[in-house]
């Protein structure tokens, strides 16, 4: 793929964006969605723990008291809960600290419904062993959910539950446990005093510009122009230079550049991007044979996608191992008035920004126009 190989691993690593239905989540999202199933849990334990004290000491399963001792607790719980901040990122990441947060709101809501229920004058409906056996056995459940349930966040979210993003600078390197690590060279972001744009980019980074929102919500290709570029009225778009890939979003940016270049009669660059010169005499005859047939393997599927164009269709191999730092050396070297069509992944706009995607690198830093397929 054109995602370049750190910001694969710092993918696979970090765990930004949890697949769900085909979608990528962002973080906070994900902390919501934690807390209304440790809530729902906790109220699933409450009403459970009740129902077996019940059990246990009247020997009638679904008791009446139990359960109205249990219905009455629910709703002073989820407000003392809720007040007490007991759902929170800290929370997630160990469940001794979970369990305690629980259990103070358990006992709270408990001592506060004693007190109404004595001045209402209704403890003659509490069974004192049903409802202290239930405590005791709600207890136990809410230790044995926010176990498992902590453990599962663990597994599917890489033990991240806080967005912690450094950016290296170049200065002396150290490791963030369960950060993102970004070079600040790698976005554009040059760490001098007196630059007073700085914080513009970095703003843009972390938020996004209007370009990049557009980008992540449209349906539609997108063209991107930025100011510096310079675009004269009687200059027209001489080429069309395509990233390719192979994948389903380099095929659809092929489609709209095939479409472009035989109504304006350009000629098209296919640009795929390999980390050695499969003709470099110094690589091994196997390894040479086998970058060869993927490169032309490579071009030969796009082509199929350039049918009825009949300019010139040129195979460039971009060497390099950073994919968006080829193809933007590509374009500033090209000649004439080249437009970019290139495919994007779908992934979060978050996590395409922190992570550099090959798409938002090359947008932000483009020196001729480029138009954005999403699929």
């Amino acid at each position: 793929g054109l995602m370049n190989k750190p910001a694969q691993d710092l993918a696979k690593a970090q765990g930004f964006g949890v697949r769900l239905g085909g979608a990528s989540v962002p973080l906070e999202k994900r902390r919501i969605r934690a807390f209304i199933a440790l809530l729902i849990l906790d109220l699933a334990a409450l009403q459970t723990g009740f129902i077996l004290a019940g059990l246990i000491y009247e020997g009638i399963w679904m008791e009446w008291r139990a359960q109205m001792q249990a219905t009455a607790l629910s709703a002073v719980f989820v407000t003392i809960a809720l007040l007490s901040q007991t759902y929170s990122a800290q929370v997630l990441e160990d469940w001794r600290h979970a369990m305690r947060k629980v259990a103070v709101a358990l006992i709270g809501s408990a001592a506060l419904l004693n007190f109404i229920a004595f001045f209402l004058k209704a403890n003659a409906n509490f069974s004192r062993v049903s409802f202290t056996l239930g405590l005791v056995l709600t207890l136990a459940l809410f230790g044995l959910y926010c176990w498992i349930a902590i453990r599962l966040i663990r597994r599917r979210w890489g033990g991240r539950v806080r967005n912690l993003l450094v950016i290296e600078d170049g200065g002396p390197a150290f490791r963030l446990e369960k950060a993102t690590h970004l070079a600040a060279s790698e976005v554009g972001l040059v760490p001098v005093s007196d630059d007073p744009f700085l914080l513009d980019r970095l703003g843009k980074l972390l938020r996004g510009n209007l370009s990049n929102a557009v980008i992540h919500k449209a349906r539609c290709p997108v063209c991107v122009v930025h100011d510096q570029m310079s675009i004269d009225d009687d200059q027209h778009i001489d080429r069309i230079l395509l990233p390719v890939d192979g994948s389903s979003h380099s095929a659809a940016a092929a489609e709209l550049a095939a479409g472009l270049a035989i109504s304006g009669d350009l000629p098209v660059e296919l640009m795929y991007c390999v980390p050695r010169d499969p003709d470099d005499p110094a690589t091994p005859a196997r390894q040479r044979d086998t970058e060869r047939r993927e490169c032309d393997w490579i071009f030969s599927h796009a082509k199929k996608h350039l049918a009825g164009v009949e300019s010139p269709i040129i195979e460039q191999c971009l060497i390099g191992r950073a994919p968006a730092e080829a193809i933007l050396d590509h374009a500033r070297q090209a000649g004439g008035k080249p437009m970019l069509i290139m495919g994007r992944r779908g992934m979060s706009q978050w996590r395409e920004q922190l992570l550099g995607g090959v798409s938002h690198k090359v947008i932000d830093r483009s020196p001729c126009p480029i138009t954005v397929v999403t699929r």
